[in-house]
């Protein structure tokens, strides 16, 4: 009976032969497998230039192999695992249905990071930056030639004079500076009565920047303030003024009415800066349109909108204050 049983159980020659021929078949598919974690994707949209440092910290031998040597180094693990004995096998085989069932984890040679993008230059912040670090250095100047002649007044004349002579560069410094807030005040309301908004408008943009900052972004080349320039000299029909004139009227007639019902335009277009963007993007022929109903209303009742029933026009009032 136990010859019986242990011929009963013995495989024969052919299925021997078929787990041979699965053994091999893992083998090539284990080998595919090892070697496809470092082939380059296909898509050039997986594909990103890596850094200098990306390529010099891949080749470091230290914590990295080269894809070659790690593809040889695999192969020949795996060849060495099946010198060893059949008990092996069943680990193979669950390694190979593990490595089929996962994703891959790598799927290029080396690292891949994404090539990080130069910083872009504004031209236009650069002047600013430039003139603010040469307004700086003349300030400091200025401050070190005022300390020195401070020093000088006081060992010669005494420390009332030198406090004098202190008080007197504040009040003028004071005196500057107000009269600078009072000159950007001006320039604003001269813009808006030419419909030029100095939050908005490409013109009143460059001349708010100039008073302010000191620069005229018209001369810096790569500006649209300089584009605009260039628009002037070669095609003035592309400038903003001639394509906007109509829009620019109607910001006009808006300050007009303002001025007439004692609104302050520079507030309001101040804090309506989307609605003052809105009409600058009008269709010519539209502005055109409200500009000729706002003029004929100006004339007639010193406003833009004809008056409500009951409503005394801002013509009325102005001629009832005596303006």
């Amino acid at each position: 009976h136990t010859s019986n049983l242990s011929h009963q159980f013995e495989k024969p020659p052919t299925m021997v032969n078929q787990s041979r021929q699965v053994a091999s078949l893992l083998a090539v598919a284990l080998i595919a497998q090892s070697a496809q974690a470092f082939v380059t994707p296909a898509s050039p949209q997986a594909i990103s230039i890596p850094t200098a440092r990306d390529v010099a910290l891949f080749e470091s031998k230290e914590d990295h192999e080269s894809p070659s040597t790690l593809r040889s180094a695999a192969a020949r693990k795996f060849f060495s695992g099946l010198k060893k004995t059949a008990k092996f096998l069943p680990v193979i085989v669950a390694s190979s249905a593990f490595l089929v069932a996962s994703p891959n984890k790598a799927e290029a040679s080396a690292p891949v990071m994404a090539m990080p993008k130069a910083d872009e230059r504004d031209p236009a912040m650069d002047a600013l930056e430039s003139h603010q670090r040469k307004m700086q250095q003349v300030a400091q100047e200025e401050l070190r030639a005022f300390s020195e002649k401070a020093r000088q007044i006081e060992a010669s004349e005494g420390a009332a004079a030198r406090a004098d002579f202190e008080g007197a560069y504040k009040a003028n410094q004071n005196k500057k500076a107000q009269e600078k807030l009072d000159a950007i005040e001006k320039l604003k309301n001269d813009l808006l009565d030419q419909g030029i908004c100095p939050f908005i408008d490409i013109e009143g943009q460059r001349q708010m920047i100039l008073i302010e900052k000191g620069v005229d972004l018209g001369e810096v080349s790569g500006t649209a303030f300089n584009l605009e320039k260039e628009f002037e000299k070669r095609n003035p029909q592309q400038t903003f003024r001639v394509r906007k004139e109509a829009n620019r009227d109607v910001i006009k007639c808006m300050v007009e009415d303002m001025r007439n019902r004692e609104i302050d335009p520079v507030d309001y277009f101040k804090s309506h800066q989307q609605r003052t963007a809105a009409i600058l993007e009008l269709p010519a022929a539209q502005a055109t349109s409200m500009v000729t109903t706002y003029r004929a209303n100006l004339d007639l009742y010193g406003q833009i909108t004809v008056p409500k029933e009951g409503e005394i026009s801002a013509k009325e009032k102005m001629s009832n204050q005596g303006r």
